[in-house]
């Protein structure tokens, strides 16, 4: 497989896109000099793509997509000055180049729509031949100057289905821990809650959670950060300053942030419930003996935003381990699941929390029904899983099974060759 390595360059200053192939930055690659985006889709096994290099193609004449990484963290205000490697420009404008900036690993996507736009003001590219692939469900395909295509990385790329490895250890590699994926009675707790990075959804929840005692002595519950992993001081986190726009913040009063941030001032939680080294990604973890141990899990996905619906690998997991989940995530992702062809726990548990578009009444909807299952005793609830079981098998099957990458590409490859396979040039 070649790889192309074509330089992305801003106009005015030097490039600051982490994740950008630019050969004049290396300390912005990944180990062996890959694109990030290119890395992903090549870990897919089943991905028809193939890469050749900038200079083969414009030699073939061939058609091919120029796929660009998006910078995380999000420097998309830089963005606006990017400009295209002139002959990438030039098969762009011979219509044998299309070109698609990849979001799907995060749930920001809005957040590029202006620079896509000036990118296309910049280039002249009419919209059929300019893309974003996006990781949020819910931003609107009706932009005239791009198209929009969602791709669900997370539920098609499984890390944990991969023979992943960190350390030289193995105790990362699960695609053999299938059979041991069991409801095992008696539980440790009802209740399990795995949070690594520190969001403010996520402390809410934790100071909702450590009011009630009767939940929280019931709730295997983990919280630290990768990047604090001896102990986290929260002075800095406020639940609602992290989300900047006002109509985007979690708590409306005032009063209510001030005692949650008191609760964590000058507080340091490192609460693991793991031996995993916390400061490397642990989306590849499947801990096993938590999820055969404990009910259900509460998923605290990445966002939580009404007008969003992001899957990341929590949910994927979820999935794969055989374990009924109560999801804190955006409003009606269980209802796009379902459309995905998932299934959920209506017939056991109220599940109307997911069409609750306020943040904290949807806080409140889960921990009522926390409370409700709190009533039942172990053996029921063991029972309860048990009667869930084909449901269960469903999603897991399913999960491993899911296909989403060629099906997105294909949608921007339309240069149709007689083996339907695209070209793919990755930066």
């Amino acid at each position: 497989m070649i790889f192309g390595f074509e330089s992305f360059h801003l106009k005015y200053k030097e490039p600051t896109m982490p994740m950008s192939n630019n050969l004049d930055i290396p300390q912005t690659l990944p180990p062996d000099g890959r694109s990030h985006t290119y890395a992903m889709l090549q870990n897919y096994s089943n991905f028809i793509g193939k890469s050749k290099s900038i200079d083969e193609l414009m030699e073939t004449k061939e058609n091919f997509i120029y796929i660009l990484d998006m910078a995380y963290p999000m420097y998309y205000e830089d963005l606006h000055d990017y400009y295209l490697p002139e002959r990438i420009h030039e098969a762009v404008r011979e219509k044998r180049c299309k070109v698609a900036f990849c979001t799907f690993t995060e749930p920001y996507a809005n957040l590029y729509i202006k620079t896509m736009e000036i990118f296309a003001d910049n280039h002249d590219i009419e919209r059929d031949q300019l893309f974003l692939i996006s990781g949020d469900n819910a931003l609107p395909d009706n932009n005239p100057r791009f198209k929009t295509l969602y791709l669900n990385y997370f539920l098609s790329a499984n890390w944990f289905l991969d023979d992943v490895k960190e350390k030289n250890e193995d105790k990362f590699n699960f695609t053999q821990i299938d059979y041991k994926l069991k409801n095992t009675f008696p539980y440790k707790a009802k209740f399990l809650c795995l949070n690594r990075i520190t969001r403010a959804h996520r402390l809410y929840f934790f100071y909702r959670l450590n009011q009630l005692p009767d939940l929280f002595y019931n709730t295997l519950i983990s919280l630290a950060t990768k990047s604090h992993g001896n102990g986290l001081d929260f002075t800095m986190f406020d639940p609602v300053e992290e989300y900047t726009l006002p109509h985007e913040r979690l708590l409306k009063d005032p009063k209510e942030s001030l005692k949650v941030s008191n609760f964590f001032k000058n507080r340091k939680f490192n609460i693991f419930l793991d031996d995993y080294d916390k400061n490397i990604n642990l989306a590849s973890n499947v801990p096993y003996d938590l999820f055969n141990t404990t009910f259900i899990s509460i998923i605290t996905e990445t966002d939580v935003s009404a007008g969003k619906v992001f899957i990341s690998e929590k949910i994927a997991k979820g999935f794969y381990s055989k374990q009924p989940f109560i999801l804190l995530g955006n409003p009606s992702t269980l209802v796009y699941l379902k459309k995905l062809g998932f299934k959920t726990f209506s017939k056991w548990i109220d599940e109307s929390y997911d069409q609750e578009y306020d943040f904290k009444k949807r806080i409140n909807k889960i921990i009522k029904l926390m409370n409700d299952l709190n009533k039942y005793s172990d053996k029921e609830l063991f029972d309860m899983r048990n009667e869930m079981s084909k449901v269960l098998e469903h999603n897991h099957n399913k999960i491993i099974q899911y296909n989403d990458m060629n099906r997105v590409f294909k949608k921007v490859n339309i240069y149709k060759k007689e083996d339907d396979k695209q070209v793919v040039k990755l930066v």
